[in-house]
């Protein structure tokens, strides 16, 4: 596999970029103070503790995460809307209802849409994603090819042999002639 920018085969997958520039860290803190108080009169002591965890994203795994799947309160909000709605009809304050059941309708159109989103798009966002690369040569974020371009020549002419159409770059690639020998 190469690079489609600059033909390197330095290449590392995106998911493998991904994981290795999440960091997790986590941490235990504690003490021990002791105070003289003036006015009321006494001593306190005190005893602390605490944890502390977190996680750290470099800007290459950034670059390198997957895509996420559209997310929605809207069922919460339907939820909220219905509630409203039922509640303005009881008091007789249609004006209220209308604009609740308007919110409602929204908070499904908005539903919906995203499920629509993360059943056709979504996964063929993934699947390019997958399959990309990240060139450690020239940053290149890409499927990648299967050849190097150099390698990937066209031959119309009839009477060079198939023999001929090996990757080799060089000079005497096409041609049928052997190479010439070097002179002592």
């Amino acid at each position: 596999m190469f690079c489609a920018n600059c033909q390197s085969d330095k290449l590392q997958k995106l998911s493998l970029v991904h994981e290795s520039g999440i960091t997790h860290s986590s941490g235990a803190v504690g003490g021990v103070g002791v105070g003289v108080g003036v006015g009321m009169g006494g001593i306190g002591i005190g005893v602390g503790g605490g944890t502390t965890s977190g996680i750290s994203v470099n800007a290459t795994a950034r670059r390198a995460a997957p895509p996420a799947r559209r997310t929605t309160s809207g069922s919460l909000w339907f939820a909220i809307c219905a509630i409203a709605v039922v509640i303005a009809i009881v008091n007789h304050a249609w004006v209220v209802a209308a604009i609740f059941a308007g919110f409602g309708v929204w908070a499904i159109f908005t539903v919906r849409t995203c499920n629509e989103w993360n059943r056709t798009e979504f996964p063929r966002l993934w699947a390019t994603w997958d399959a990309a690369y990240l060139c450690l040569r020239c940053g290149t974020m890409a499927a990648p090819l299967m050849a190097p371009a150099a390698a990937v020549t066209t031959i119309e002419h009839p009477e060079i042999p198939v023999q001929a159409r090996a990757l080799d770059s060089g000079p005497n690639a096409l041609s049928n002639e052997a190479p010439p020998a070097a002179s002592a």
